[in-house]
């Protein structure tokens, strides 16, 4: 009886892990899908803006200086830096999106110290990606309020709006080609973890023939005794 629940158990899993496998393959298509469409230019009134994700787009507007902000641990081959925030004002609208316009190396000796990078006062079209945040790290502590300049380990853009007084909009414009500001976009690609879920299915199904081939050869044994 308790090969049978053990085998059931490890069936049932990995199959719950393989599910979650397709629907991830599933998400990673369209994806890439949205990926290769044509930029799209980005307006506030735009009422759908889920179906904006990880599609290219092009935003016109200018960026508020005041409110730059910076996302600490966010390493790059190796090096430890910054990913540089910004608020875009979008032209002709008192809506803004705030721009993570790229990543910049911590300096060694004070960690306070922002390198130097140029943001552009006149109108800008940015070119980029919108995703739902700006990724995740471990925090310890309590989210901090976001201020001006500010280094923090995680992004909440309700937040960021209720401080600054921007109207931003939900999601981030990941931007990809920029002027000649002296950031680095190389940005990682996005992963689906569906190796992880595959993984995971393996170990599961593995339990079950484990149990199956267990109950076979000691029912055997006791045969033949």
């Amino acid at each position: 009886m308790a090969m049978v629940v053990t085998v059931a158990i490890g069936i049932a899993l990995g199959q719950w892990q393989t599910e979650r496998a397709n629907s991830k393959l599933a998400l990673q298509h369209d994806m890439d899908v949205r990926a290769r469409q044509a930029p799209v230019v980005l307006d506030a009134s735009m009422t759908d803006m889920h179906d904006m994700l990880f599609r290219p787009v092009i935003a016109n507007g200018k960026f508020v200086k005041a409110w730059s902000a910076y996302l600490d641990n966010r390493p790059y081959q190796g090096q430890a830096g910054l990913y540089v925030i910004t608020p875009l004002q979008l032209g002709n609208s008192h809506a803004a999106v705030l721009v993570i316009r790229g990543w910049i190396p911590r300096d060694k000796t004070d960690r306070l110290r922002i390198a130097q990078y140029l943001t552009p006062d006149d109108t800008v079209s940015v070119t980029g990606m919108m995703k739902a945040d700006a990724g995740k790290v471990l925090q310890l502590g309590d989210t901090q309020v976001p201020v001006p300049g500010a280094i923090m380990q995680n992004l909440d853009v309700t937040g960021f709006a209720a401080a600054s007084g921007l109207s931003l909009l939900p999601y981030v414009l990941v931007q990809t080609v920029g002027q000649e500001d002296g950031l680095v976009r190389d940005w990682p690609v996005p992963a689906t973890g569906v190796e992880k879920h595959r993984g995971y299915a393996v170990q599961w199904y593995a339990l079950s023939l484990t149990a199956f081939i267990f109950f076979i050869v000691t029912g055997f044994r006791r045969g033949k005794k």
